[in-house]
């Protein structure tokens, strides 16, 4: 009888062989127990969550609130205070009002000693209305962000619920064509049996044969349209980091009962 002798070499190579089987397995079957189950509401909430536009929405209208401060701000008054230091200075006590061309009240007050300071206090009187103005235009822009936003939480719960349904059709046609593929074998099989026993002719076998091949084609394009539709539902949701997940249909079949008359009637 044969011995067999491993190296120490050849069994460092198995060892790690049987490790990485081992990780391997454990890690698909980690994989299939942390399969996720989505459901309508949480391919929603992980869309509003995600997506890019509402960021984006969401930092336009800051920036647009932001602008409306800003201008709001020029109609109210505006004080600023300077102090500067002057070897050669001399004293200038007491205050003095003054009025620029843009309708502004200025205050300056000062003092000497080689150290001076001055407190402005300004005030817009009139522009002939152009601030005024230019609040209201301020206010639409906000007013129209905050729409803008509206429409694209709209546009993203669209996205989401045909991205959504879609899975869902295609995951049905995908049984479907599976059964057409299953029906198409039997029958196959069935005029092979008929063909071997001369109760059926050649092209019976063969018609049968083409009819499978069509319905695997078949199968493999429901396949890449299910795939298509779960990577734009990847799309809508924003992201494309979450773990293997099932889409749950929470479709609600009733029975429609109406007879031909009926329909007719209806119909006309």
């Amino acid at each position: 009888m044969k011995q067999i002798r491993f190296s120490s070499l050849s069994f460092l190579i198995i060892l790690f062989a049987l490790f990485l089987t081992g990780f391997l397995f454990y890690d698909t079957v980690k994989a299939e127990e942390s399969k996720k189950i989505l459901t309508l509401q949480d391919i929603i909430n992980i869309a509003v969550k995600n997506h890019p536009l509402l960021r984006q929405s969401l930092a336009q209208i800051r920036q647009t609130k932001g602008s409306e401060i800003e201008t709001e701000s020029n109609s109210k008054p505006q004080v600023s205070f300077q102090s500067s230091y002057n070897q050669n200075g001399s004293f200038n006590g007491g205050t003095v009002l003054r009025t620029n061309s843009s309708g502004q009240v200025s205050s300056f007050s000062g003092s000497s000693g080689g150290l001076s300071s001055s407190l402005s206090l300004q005030q817009l009187i009139t522009d002939f209305g152009r601030t005024n103005a230019s609040i209201r235009a301020a206010k639409e822009n906000v007013i129209q962000s905050q729409q803008q936003l509206y429409n694209v939480i709209q546009q993203v719960l669209l996205n989401a619920y045909q991205g959504y349904y879609s899975v869902l059709q295609n995951e049905a046609l995908v049984k479907v064509q599976e059964e057409s593929v299953a029906n198409l074998k039997k029958h196959l099989n069935q005029a092979e049996s008929f063909f071997e026993v001369g109760t059926k002719p050649k092209i019976d076998v063969t018609q049968a044969r083409v009819n499978l091949s069509n319905g695997l084609l078949s199968l493999e394009q429901a396949g890449n349209a299910l795939e298509v539709a779960k990577t734009h539902l990847n799309t809508v949701m924003g992201t494309n980091n979450l773990l293997p997940y099932e889409v749950k249909g929470e479709l609600n079949f009733e029975e429609f009962s109406i007879t031909l008359e009926a329909a007719r009637a209806k119909a006309f």
